[in-house]
Order: C-alpha cells, then structure tokens, then sequence
C-alpha cells in the first residue's frame, strides 16, 4: 500500500531533482560524439567490404572426386599351361616378392615326357663320350682308352653297357691294324722267299742252258746222241717253266705286299673316319634332343606360377586344389609394390574450360581425418581426350540420368612428396585451381547467366 509523502518531504526532492538537470544536460554532447564515432566506423566498415567485394582477388577451384591410381598398372598373373591345381597358398592382399611360388599345377603327361627326354639326353650324352674318346684312338696308343665320366640322370646298367663297348671297339680297332700288320709280315716273307726260289730256278736255268750247248757240240762230233740232246732241251724248258712260274707268284706276291702296305696307310684313316661319323650322328641326336628336353622344361616350368614383380594380391580369382585351370586363364592380379600414385580425378564437362595441364590442385583423402591431415599439394599432368565410357561413366549414369550427359572427364593429377601412408584405391576430393574472381563476379554470375539467357526464343 502506497502511502503518500508528507507535503513537507516532497519539496526537498524536487529540488534534488532541480539541482541534478544541469548535469545531464552537459552529457549529451559527449553521447552525441560517441553515436557519431560509431556511424563513422560502421560506415568505413561498410565501405572498406565494398572495396573488398569489388576489388579483392579469390581464387576459384573447381572440385572433383577421385581415387588414387598407380601409375604402373597391376600385372594379371595368367596359367602358362592346362593342369589341376596341386597348391594355391593365397589369400588377398598378401605381400608378394618377386619369383615367389603362385601356384602349382599338375599335368602327367607333361612330367612323363620331361622325364623320358632327360633320361634320353642322359643316355645319348654317354654315347658321345664314348665316341669322343673313340674317336682319339690311334695305331700307336696302345695303353687302352679313359674310363668314361659318370653322367647324372643316365641309367647305371647304360653307363656300364657303353663302357664296355668303348673297351670293345678300342680292343677291335688295334685288332685290325695288328692283324693288317702280321698280314704285311707274312707277305713280306713270302716276297723274300719267292725271290730267293725264283734265283735259284734262274741258276739251274742258266746251268741247263750250258748243260745242252755243250752237248750240241758233242753231238757234232758224235760223242753224244740225239736222245740225251732231247732230254736236255727237256730239262731247260722245264727250268724256264719254273723260272716263270716263280716270278709269276713273285709277282703276285709283290703286289699283295703293296695292297697290305697301303691298307695299313688307309685303315687307320677309315676307322678315324667311321669314328667322326658316328660321333656327329650322336651330336646330332644330342643337340635334338636338348632342344626337346628344354621344350619339355618349359612346358614343366609352366606348370609352377610364380610372381613376376613385387607386389601385393588383387581381386584373387575363386580358385582351390583340384580346380582345373587352361592355359592363358588369369589367376590373380598382383598390385606393384614401389608404383607411384596418381589421383585419377573424375571431372564435370562444364569446368573442363577451367582446367589445364599444369593447374595446381589441392587434395583431400577422405579416409583420413580432415582436421588432423593437411591438404596434399597437386598438379595436373594429364587431360582426357573425351568422355570416359569406362566404370566411371557407367558410375556417372547411375548417379544421374542420360550417360552421354553425365560421362565424365578423366584428369589425372601428381601429388606431391607426402608422408601420408597412401594406398591405391583411396577416395580423395580435389580442389582445382582456376581464374582468380572478385566476390562480387562470384555473386553477380548465376545474374549475369540469366540475363544472357533472357529474351532469347526457344
């Protein structure tokens, strides 16, 4: 409840109140100061954002998402050969160093006729030592051949078959030279007997010969009679007979002693000769048979899949032992370890005019946190002639309708030296950056578009 004041106590207020009007009367000046200096900031702030907006440069980016491609392309790891899968220790993502065991595969076959032409290589490899050392025999190298050297993958009882017939042929190749040798003795003595036989038949010719002049001269005279001089003419004719009977078998004897001696000169020369050729047949046969037996390795060495490069398994094809695979059927993809990345940026048609090789960019991994992980210095080195119509584009179609509209462009982008653990397949945002604008161009575009597009008929 109010109660009103004795009209002795309200004189003194009012005149408390009298006295106090002249000092807020001298404050408004000052209040009127301080509402001016206000205005005035507001108005330089007002002007100085004008300034700003009409005048300052802002750098424009255009922005796109990509993900981060290696620049080597992964290496498809394909069967060189048909087989079943005996071994497939993979899994993905598994670190890989290069010639590190894939695959195994198994084909018999295969195996069998890669043993068989190894075991037939062996064996022919003996063969040509054998004839090697055959072939060094000579007429005066008498001790015997050298023992053939132990060749690995040939058979025992083959080795010891073919040591025994280099032993042979080196015992009957002497034997022939030693008989040809004994042959050329035995004419030899028998020229010197022929000789010696035929000297004596001239002698006893000779003798005859005297024997009947001597007694023609008797019978002259009468002291020797007809008949004895018959039986002397006898005796010379039969001396002559001898006589040519001896030196035809000289003759023949003489020439079988030439035919021995030349058979010794050529014997040595046919037997080197035969010797050559049996050893260039076995060459031959070798060098075929190399050349089989390492096809035959190939084939087998297809049948282990080891890896080509470093690297790491990608997209590992649904495979396990007992499957069987055909030759040239992929098997796994292996990702390069050391391969630099790129960003494969997918980029818009309508800020294609915006962007250029060697335009710098700003990028962003999205699996990294963005407050924590600084954008990753970039340039632009590649441009795509067209649109992509790869899984981009089918990516770009399912995102919005008309995929000629949509399709986008593929810019390819360098980063820069980072730290950041990368991985391909990352997403990553990109910032790239075009023609510096003012604010004002940036906000009076979509208007001046408009306007462009204003009044035209459709």
């Amino acid at each position: 409840m109010n109660r009103r004041a004795p009209p002795g106590d309200e004189l003194p207020a009012f005149a408390t109140n009298l006295k106090a009007a002249p000092d807020t009367a001298g404050h408004a000046p000052a209040i009127g100061r301080e509402i001016r200096a206000g205005l005035a900031a507001l108005i330089l702030l007002v002007v100085g954002l004008g300034l700003w907006v009409a005048l300052a440069p802002v750098s424009g980016a255009v922005i796109a998402t990509g993900t981060l491609r290696p620049v080597a392309q992964r290496v498809v790891v394909l069967a060189g050969a048909t087989g079943v899968l005996r071994q497939w220790p993979l899994h993905e993502g598994q670190a890989l160093r290069a010639g590190a065991l894939l695959a195994t595969l198994d084909d018999p076959d295969t195996v069998a006729q890669r043993d068989a032409l190894a075991e037939a290589e062996a064996g022919e490899r003996v063969r040509v030592e054998r004839l090697r050392r055959l072939a060094a025999w000579t007429p005066e190298h008498r001790a015997g051949p050298q023992p053939l050297p132990a060749t690995p993958g040939a058979p025992p009882a083959l080795q010891a078959q073919e040591a025994r017939l280099l032993v042979s042929s080196w015992q009957q190749q002497q034997a022939a030279i030693d008989q040809i040798n004994r042959q050329q003795r035995e004419a030899a003595r028998r020229v010197a007997s022929l000789e010696h036989a035929a000297a004596a038949d001239a002698a006893a010719l000779a003798l005859a010969h005297d024997e009947l002049q001597r007694n023609q001269q008797l019978a002259g005279d009468g002291f020797v009679s007809d008949t004895r001089l018959l039986g002397l003419r006898r005796v010379v004719q039969e001396a002559e007979s001898r006589l040519h009977a001896q030196r035809g078998m000289l003759g023949e004897a003489l020439d079988r002693r030439e035919e021995l001696t030349g058979l010794r000169r050529s014997e040595p020369l046919r037997l080197a000769r035969d010797n050559a050729r049996d050893l260039a047949e076995a060459e031959r046969r070798l060098a075929d048979l190399v050349v089989r037996r390492r096809a035959a390795d190939g084939r087998w060495q297809k049948l282990t899949v080891t890896a080509p490069i470093d690297g790491r398994v990608v997209d590992l094809r649904p495979l396990g032992p007992g499957s069987v695979v055909g030759a040239g059927q992929p098997l796994l993809d292996i990702l390069p370890t050391d391969a630099r990345l790129r960003v494969q940026a997918r980029l818009r048609p309508a800020d294609l005019a915006d962007v250029g090789i060697g335009a710098t960019a700003d990028v962003r991994i999205t699996a990294f946190a963005s407050r924590e992980t600084p954008l990753l210095p970039a340039r632009v080195v590649l441009v795509g002639a067209d649109r992509s119509a790869g899984p981009d584009a089918a990516e770009a179609s399912a995102a919005a309708p008309g995929a000629a509209a949509a399709a986008p462009f593929i810019v390819w982008l360098e980063l820069g030296p980072t730290a950041l653990p990368l991985t391909a397949g990352m997403e990553v945002e990109v910032f790239i950056t075009t023609r510096a604008r003012t604010p004002l161009d940036y906000w009076l575009s979509p208007l001046t578009r408009l306007l462009q597009r204003a009044g035209r008929e459709r």
